[in-house]
């Protein structure tokens, strides 16, 4: 639990003592390793609650245990991968201070280039702009929701 910009210059002083100064992979690491406790307390969470029996009953019938997991746990924990993936979206573009230590003067990420719109131009684009991100967050938590809904009318 420490704060971005903590994290933003330990990350940023370990990967250049690493020799990684690449504009594109230095944010992707960064993010993820930022994202990371999101998506793992989401998965853990969910997995610590399924029954592996399901998987133990799916090798008795002949399938490969690789090939159980695909067709029994996977779909089973298709809504905490989707979860997990919302909360880690929304965690790295909350991130404003992991962005700016991580970028050069080509490459930058939308909550950057956004603040700076918004320093430079006073027009209503940016409203615009965060109007559509939350109606992008809101279609894809219904699409999600109505999903996991059918999936479980169907299985119960």
């Amino acid at each position: 639990m420490m704060p971005g910009l903590v994290i933003g210059v330990a990350l940023l002083q370990f990967l250049r003592d690493i020799g990684l100064r690449d504009a594109y992979w230095s944010p992707c690491i960064a993010h993820v390793v930022i994202t990371l406790p999101y998506v793992m307390r989401t998965l853990l969470g969910s997995v610590a609650a399924f029954d592996f029996s399901l998987v133990d009953a799916a090798r008795t019938l002949g399938i490969p245990y690789w090939k159980a997991v695909v067709t029994v746990m996977v779909p089973v924990l298709a809504p905490a991968f989707l979860t997990a993936g919302l909360f880690a979206f929304l965690a790295s573009m909350d991130n404003y201070p992991i962005s700016i230590f991580f970028t050069d003067a080509r490459n930058k990420t939308l909550p950057i280039r956004m603040l700076q719109y918004l320093e430079e131009t006073p027009d209503p684009t940016i409203a615009a702009m965060s109007t559509l991100l939350m109606l992008m967050a809101l279609f894809v938590l219904t699409v999600s929701a109505r999903t996991v809904r059918l999936n479980r009318m169907i299985e119960g």
